[in-house]
Formats: structure tokens, C-alpha cells, sequence
């Protein structure tokens, strides 16, 4: 059925003609992102790993948990915004003026719905992993929790690094990642003998400072200042930041697992949402807009 569809709305035909050219074009800039992302996988599996050869069954299967939990509502936000935002920096690659106004805009739709969502989730986590995997799975927590932190700011350093390859620097991009992966790997090392949790705050926090790497690769090509990424995202994270911490106040007396659950992604979806509305947020407008388009 899908490829149907594709041939019904595409106007290309495949035929027995074969060119190495386009090949030979895309090679040297689409190698350096296959080796990238090949450092990506194994990268993003080391800790399992590590954790399976050097520390206790335990460990393994509450990182694995925590991670899993944690990843999986990283990947459908981030699935969602790159599909949107590789193209259109593409499409202003020319224009630095206003590329910038595409990436900043970009900036504050990632801050407006990954933060909610996984600052969200990590506020969340003692419950999710106790309703769907039981209170046995309770050492989990702590690790889905650092990776929600992580991937708060993954995305964001993901702008840049798309920043980069709509100029063709995808040699910047894979420089860059492995040097991260080295650092990274590194800190693993130095700080093995703390223990998990810790190793694995760290290596969170070299992603948050790794972010100013990216920065300043990306100030290169375009003319964006720090102040300008504080001002775009810091309205988002002390809204939900603030919608957390009431609504943790709020759901304190309360029990039952479930209706803490439902009580606390509900207090704090509707703080979140309507103190964008009461402040005039452009993008809530937007997306209310959108909404209401859709059903009509």
C-alpha cells in the first residue's frame, strides 16, 4: 500500500538507465553522515555495554529500562521536528538573515514542546515505570530520569549541527561528534569508579556543555548570539519548570498511583498551556490555530 501511494502522487518512474555521477557527487558529503551516525549507534550503546561487562544484571536492566523510556519519547519528538526543520534550513541556506529567523523560530518550537514533554515525563517517571513495569523496575527511575534531562538538550544541539549540514558541512558534523564521543568516552573512564548514576550524570553534562561547541560553529555561518537562544527558550523552561513545581505541591496528598498519574500530566498540561495563553504566546496562537483549521 505504501509504495503504491508513493507511485500514484510521485511523477518519478524507476527505468533500466543507471548514472554513477549523482554518486560520485553526494559521496564525499553523505560518507561523512553514514560515519557519524555509525559513531551515533555505537556511541548511544556503550553504556549498555560497559554496565553488562563490568557492573551487576541489575544495573544493566535498570539502565536499559531508564533508557528505553526515556529515548523513546526523545526519538517521536525529535522524528517529528527534523523532518520539518532539515528542509526548510535547506531551503534559506542562502540567505544567513534569514536562515537565522528560520532557526530561531525552529529554537522555540523545539523549546515549546520538548520541554513540556520531557521535563514532563521525567516528573512523571516514578509512576510510569511503576504502573507499566511494577514497583520491582523502581531503580529504573533515576535513569530515565537523566536521560529526559539529556534529551532536553539534544534536540536544540540538533538544530545546529542541521544548521551545519544545509551549508555542506557535513565534515564539521562528523568531526565535531566523534570528538564528542571521544570526550565522552573519556569522561566514562574517569569517573567509572564513582558508580552508574554518577558516571551517567556526567556524561549528560558533557552534552549540555557541548552544546557551546556546536554554538560556536554555527555563529560561523550564521549571526545568532547566546542571548538570542536564552531569550527563545527561557520563556518555555520557566513555564514548565513552574507548572512542575505546583503541580508537585499540588499532588502531594494524593495516594493512588493512578490518580496521581493522571492528575499530574493533567495539572500540568493545563498550567502549561494556559499560562502561555494568559502571557499571548504566538505559538500556542499557532498551533490553536492549526488545531482548528484541521477539524474544519
Amino acid at each position: 500500500v505504501n509504495v503504491g501511494l508513493r507511485w500514484h502522487y510521485s511523477q518519478w518512474r524507476p527505468h533500466l538507465g543507471f548514472n554513477l555521477q549523482p554518486l560520485r557527487e553526494m559521496f564525499p558529503f553523505s560518507v561523512k553522515l553514514l560515519i557519524t551516525g555509525i559513531f551515533g549507534v555505537v556511541n548511544g550503546n556503550i553504556f549498555a555495554w560497559i554496565l553488562g561487562r563490568f557492573y551487576s544484571t541489575n544495573d544493566t536492566g535498570y539502565y536499559t529500562q531508564g533508557y528505553k523510556y526515556g529515548y523513546m519519547g526523545y526519538s517521536i519528538l525529535w522524528y517529528m521536528i527534523n523532518s520539518v526543520a532539515q528542509p526548510s534550513l535547506a531551503q534559506v541556506a542562502d540567505d544567513p538573515g534569514r536562515q537565522m529567523q528560520v532557526f530561531r523560530k525552529l529554537l522555540r518550537f523545539t523549546a515549546y514542546t520538548v520541554f513540556p514533554c520531557l521535563l514532563g515525563m521525567a516528573f512523571i517517571s516514578e509512576e510510569l515505570i511503576t504502573v507499566f513495569l511494577t514497583d520491582k523496575w523502581a531503580g529504573s527511575i533515576p535513569y530515565m530520569q537523566l536521560i529526559c534531562l539529556w534529551s532536553v538538550i539534544t534536540p536544540i544541539s540538533n538544530l545546529c549541527t542541521g544548521v551545519l549540514i544545509s551549508h555542506g558541512r557535513s565534515d564539521q558534523v562528523m568531526y565535531g561528534t566523534i570528538a564528542l564521543y571521544i570526550v565522552q568516552i573519556a569522561v566514562i573512564c574517569l569517573s567509572f569508579p564513582l558508580g552508574v548514576l554518577p558516571m551517567i550524570a556526567i556524561y549528560v553534562g558533557v552534552n549540555y556543555v557541548w552544546f557551546f561547541v556546536w554554538f560556536t560553529l554555527v555563529r560561523r555561518r550564521l549571526p545568532v548570539r547566546l542571548t538570542y537562544i536564552f531569550r527563545d527558550t527561557a520563556p518555555y523552561l520557566a513555564t514548565v519548570v513552574g507548572a512542575i513545581a505546583l503541580t508537585y505541591v499540588l499532588t502531594l496528598p494524593l495516594d493512588n498511583l493512578y490518580l496521581r498519574l493522571v492528575s499530574k500530566v493533567l495539572a500540568v498540561a493545563v498550567l502549561y498551556v494556559g499560562t502561555l495563553h494568559l502571557s499571548g504566546s504566538v505559538l500556542l496562537h499557532e498551533t490553536l490555530q492549526y488545531l482548528k483549521h484541521k477539524k474544519i
